[in-house]
Formats: C-alpha cells, structure tokens, sequence
C-alpha cells in the first residue's frame, strides 16, 4: 500500500483532527485459489479470471467505477512474467485472463476515519499532540497517547496515527516528499518509529525514536 496526499492536509474541526481525502493505491495478488474460486462460480455461466470478474465478484467495486479507474489510468495488471503493469480498455476485455500471482493495482479516492480519541464528539477531544508529551529529547519522544489513536500507521489509519500527527506538529514532515511518504521502509529509517507502541483503544506512554529502532538500542546502552 501507498499513499499520495500533501501532510498539511490536516483539518480540526469540532475538536476533532481530519485528513482530507486523498487517493491511495492497492494492490492485490491474485493467487491460484481465487482463480479456483472464480472457475467453480456459476451464474448463466462459468466466471473466467479476468480483471473485472475479480474486481467486481472479489473486491466488489462497481463496474462504473472500474470504466472510470481504466479512463484515470487508475486500474494496472501485472501479469506473471511482466515487470511493468499494462493498462487501458484491453484490461476490460474478456480476453485478458489473469495469471497466477498476478498483481492488480488500482488508485481509489481514500477517506480516513474519524478519530474520536475520547469517545464522543463532546468529550474534548485532543487536537494537539506535542502538548502530550512527556518527554523530549534529540532521540527520543515519549507521548502520553490518547485512546483511540493507533500509535502508528495501520490499516485505514494513515496520517491520523500518532507518529505521523507528531511528525506534522513537530515540522518533521516537511522533510519528505510524497514519494519517500509512501515508502514505509523509508518512514522506518527516518522518521518517527515506536520502540514502545500501544494499539489504538488503549491511552498511555508510548516511547517513539527518530531513525531506525537499531539505533535507539545502541543510543541506549551507551547512557
């Protein structure tokens, strides 16, 4: 997964942090038990694995949206063997059969959920991260994360976890482009990274080091 939206898109609103939508790319494996799967599917006939029978049948994305993802270049299929995706109208076709392990990438207008960090819009949510924290040095940040707040990116929760609004408040995102935003093994390496993470629902110190974890452990030992 990757993600393409400019770090100050953030909004407050009610008390609440939001992310303006932004578009995020998936991609998908299709491996030889969804092809097994799609074979053994019959309506007025046998599915064949293509990119639309696995979009719509697998992914359940309408076929008005698939015409605009191909239009957009928003839909791509990386069969087996190929090293760049292939796009256009071709891949609506019934003729394109996917491959085992192909890879079908597709860009979709992406909306993170709310966070209601105290479990009600009423209930004084907080907008401000860098007021809890606890502990700050060159190295180390320790936060007083709030419920309801995954401590890093996970899942739907991307620019809302509590590393990357950290990293926004304390200017540490206008170091990277888009492009090293959507590289998770670049954020790994120099961004804000969790040696101590709590899970979203859970409040509590949450220890974060800026660089690898490696490197906080020798940082570490050396005191």
């Amino acid at each position: 997964m990757s993600t393409t939206a400019s770090p100050s898109r953030y909004i407050i609103r009610n008390g609440l942090r939001l992310v303006t939508p932004y578009n995020k790319t998936r991609e998908f494996k299709v491996r030889r038990k969804v092809i097994e799967q799609l074979k053994n599917l019959h309506d007025t006939q046998t599915l064949r694995p293509t990119p639309t029978t696995v979009l719509t049948r697998v992914l359940g994305i309408d076929k008005e949206a698939l015409q605009s993802m191909v239009e957009k270049r928003h839909l791509g299929v990386i069969n087996k063997g190929l090293k760049r995706p292939l796009y256009g109208e071709k891949l609506l076709s019934e003729k394109f059969i996917l491959t085992p392990d192909s890879i079908i990438r597709h860009v979709h207008h992406f909306h993170e959920p709310v966070l209601r960090f105290n479990g009600s819009l009423n209930d004084g949510a907080i907008t401000e991260l860098k007021s809890r924290l606890v502990f700050q040095n060159d190295d180390v940040f320790v936060l007083d994360k709030p419920a309801g707040m995954p401590c890093v990116p996970y899942k739907k929760v991307y620019y809302n976890s509590a590393s990357m609004i950290l990293m926004h408040e304390l200017g540490m995102l206008d170091e990277f482009t888009d492009d090293q935003l959507k590289q998770k093994n670049y954020l790994n390496k120099y961004g804000l990274v969790a040696v101590k993470a709590l899970m979203a629902i859970p409040s509590g110190l949450s220890v974060m080091t800026k660089g690898p974890i490696p490197r906080f452990w020798s940082l570490y030992l050396q005191r």
